[in-house]
């Protein structure tokens, strides 16, 4: 197998011009193709399933400062600049009991990481409604300060060196580097760990969004439900069976408990749940018997 880290756009058009076998992608339900781009997968079109779940969190650095809430009206305005101290009141409210202090909040933000941007606008369009006012886009907003062509990994060090800053950033690069916010979910402080995901989207369910591709819902009433999903791409059939019987093979690959417990490892990422999970196989087992 070879495997070429181009991102998901390139990856998807690749595929549609039959110059790769398997693509990935963060958007659910459809692919869009650049203009150039042939019909996906031919007609009987491709699976879209989702193979990974990537938490993301509000990372910040106030030493001595733990278990900081924040709901979503509240990331807004820090981000758009209108709360820009640590004890504002609307914070101070929300975090009765903590010392918070009179210091500069500092977002740091990367405009390289288009999928967390999406994820996070998603999430404050859902929960902040108005007070976001921008809508779901995996660019930041122009009122929003960003670093310009900055590395998420560089944006963690700026943090570790700003006290007073906050940023987001997928669970692999928190890690146990960073203190994180608890978020608010549909009126609930959820706490950013693996536990409160795995709960959200045990709790979450499978979507069909169109023939052959599936969605992970996250439920934020049941556990942290801020992520970036990962998408497989697999054709339904292919020229050649012995093509088939690999991908269908890799797919397999994917969503076993090893292929699983290895993303966990090496990517942080978490398992669909098994519902999910069961319809994936279903669909993948089906490649080879729908190849000619």
């Amino acid at each position: 197998m070879a495997f070429s880290p181009d991102g998901g756009t390139t990856g998807i058009d690749a595929l549609a011009r039959e110059q790769t076998h398997f693509a990935t992608s963060t958007m659910p339900g459809s692919v869009e193709l650049p203009a150039s781009s042939g019909q996906l997968c031919g007609p009987s079109g491709p699976l879209i399933l989702p193979a990974a779940v990537l938490p993301v969190g509000v990372a910040y650095n106030l030493p001595g400062i733990r278990n900081v809430k924040l709901n979503a009206g509240i990331l807004s305005g820090i981000l758009l600049r209108e709360i820009t101290r640590w004890n504002d009141p609307r914070i101070a409210q929300e975090n009765p009991g903590l010392d918070l202090p009179d210091i500069e909040i500092t977002p740091l933000l990367s405009d390289d990481d288009q999928d967390v941007t999406e994820a996070v606008t998603e999430y404050l369009s859902k929960e902040a409604g108005s007070e976001w006012g921008f809508g779901i886009s995996a660019e930041w907003p122009e009122s929003v300060d960003v670093k310009v062509d900055t590395k998420p990994i560089a944006i963690a060090s700026d943090l570790d060196d700003t006290v007073g800053g906050l940023a987001v950033f997928e669970r692999g690069i928190i890690g146990s580097r960073f203190s994180t916010a608890s978020l608010q979910f549909d009126g609930t402080y959820q706490s950013f760990s693996p536990d409160s995901v795995l709960a959200a989207i045990e709790a979450g369910n499978t979507a069909s969004t169109a023939p052959g591709a599936l969605e992970q819902e996250l439920d934020g009433k049941a556990g942290y439900a801020l992520a970036v999903k990962e998408y497989v791409v697999l054709c339904r059939e292919y020229p050649h069976v012995e093509i088939a019987k690999l991908v269908s093979s890799w797919g397999e690959a994917i969503f076993s408990e090893t292929g699983q417990r290895n993303a966990n490892i090496f990517a942080s990422a978490l398992p669909p749940n098994s519902k999910t999970s069961d319809q994936a196989k279903k669909l993948i087992a089906a490649i080879v018997e729908g190849t000619e």
